[in-house]
């Protein structure tokens, strides 16, 4: 069985590349500094092989909030779920993700930043297809049986990208 990195058709990225900008995908837009926030920020829409996808993930829990579960996840073309454990595609759980896992709890008043959550460079054998990575902010335990209710999400994010055939 592959691993989701291994069916992308993932490379590592050389850490002597050049480092390159990775542009806003929405305008920024004030939020209060009291309410859990998620910001997603993909480097392309629309990707060939041989691009570079850059992830980046800022998760924010005010200062008022209690401490949430962050989940980070990417829905693949084929309709399943691969979780993160940790950054990085080394941190993808292995297919099929029948469990929802836990990336980490958000302590409030608790920011986080990865410019670089995932950096990957595109194989020629990435199969084609819309990807759509996501992240969560849950009241801690609410995800115990697979299901989240409005009142247990605190924030959620999702971006698309396509890899072209």
């Amino acid at each position: 069985m592959k691993v989701p990195a291994e069916r992308l058709g993932a490379v590592p990225v050389s850490t002597s590349a050049p480092t390159v900008p990775v542009p806003t995908s929405a305008p920024t837009v004030p939020v209060s500094t009291s309410a859990p926030t998620i910001g997603v920020i993909l480097s392309a829409r629309t990707l060939n092989a041989g691009d570079v996808l850059t992830i980046g993930l800022t998760v924010h829990n005010g200062p008022t909030g209690v401490p949430l579960d962050l989940y980070v996840g990417l829905y693949l073309p084929d309709n399943q779920i691969a979780y993160f454990s940790s950054p990085g595609l080394a941190g993808l759980e292995d297919l099929p993700s029948t469990t929802p896992t836990r990336m980490q709890l958000v302590p409030s008043g608790s920011r986080l930043t990865l410019p670089r959550f995932v950096e990957v460079a595109l194989s020629p054998g990435a199969p084609p297809g819309t990807y759509q990575f996501f992240a969560a902010l849950v009241t801690p335990g609410a995800v115990s049986h697979g299901l989240v209710s409005d009142s247990d999400l605190a924030a959620f994010e999702l971006e698309a990208f396509t890899i072209a055939p």
